[in-house]
């Protein structure tokens, strides 16, 4: 089983304390994999030695989580990977799962995808801080609403709306 690491920032600034745990955790275990990590620019920091960056053409910034998470099939699949470890904040696992299954099943791949757990048990203030740049990742009540709304949409009106 191949495995392909992909992470996802939480916020656009990519000195903000979700995206540097996001990061950290990426990068231990990429390295634990031998294997770089897809990621968008958004995620990286100091040192970006052991990422790859996902450069995506989007008419949103940042880019919609489905489009990245077809980036992510398309290019594990092209490379043989079979098996995708996903580092992601914990509020975004969700939504990330819903979007990978829709890929998967509108590009007709099978791969497994396993979402780490590692940065589950941080504290909500990590994710909702200040320094995230956008005001639905900067104070939890706007996510939650926000995730509400698109989590209600049937996945045909869903893939319209965020592609």
């Amino acid at each position: 089983m191949r495995k392909v690491v992909c992470a996802f920032a939480f916020a656009v600034n990519p000195n903000a304390l979700s995206n540097a745990c996001i990061r950290r955790r990426a990068r231990e275990i990429a390295r634990n994999h031998g294997t770089p990590v897809l990621t968008q620019p958004e995620l990286l920091g100091w040192s970006n030695k052991a990422f790859e960056v996902l450069f995506l053409s989007s008419k949103h910034y940042p880019a919609p989580t489905l489009l990245l998470a077809r980036a992510v099939v398309l290019l594990a699949h092209a490379r043989g990977g079979d098996e995708i470890v996903v580092v992601a904040a914990p509020p975004h696992q969700r939504r990330y799962a819903r979007d990978f299954k829709i890929v998967a099943e509108e590009l007709g791949i099978d791969l497994s995808i396993q979402f780490d757990q590692e940065l589950d048990g941080l504290p909500m203030k990590t994710w909702f801080c200040r320094d995230s740049g956008n005001l639905h990742t900067r104070y939890s009540v706007y996510w939650i609403v926000r995730e509400y709304i698109l989590r209600i949409l049937p996945d045909w009106v869903y893939k319209r709306v965020v592609s």
